[in-house]
């Protein structure tokens, strides 16, 4: 690696940390969390996910039929 790469690559990282203050402060004055974690995922009910089941089974079902008459 030279010189140049490096001092940009060292210029890359100093402003991603002043980003991440920024990010900070930003965060602290409107009393958000900025978060890249991942979201909670919604779960299913049970009468959802048999609805879904039967639903994904007749499309299937449909797509065998398909692929047996070509």
């Amino acid at each position: 690696m030279n010189a140049v790469e490096r001092a940009i690559r060292s210029e890359i990282e100093r402003r991603e940390g002043e980003l991440e203050a920024l990010k900070k402060a930003l965060a602290a004055l409107t009393g958000t969390v900025a978060s890249k974690g991942p979201s909670k995922r919604r779960s299913m009910s049970a009468a959802q996910k048999k609805a879904l089941s039967a639903k994904m089974k007749a499309i299937w079902k449909k797509r065998k039929a398909a692929e047996t008459k070509s």
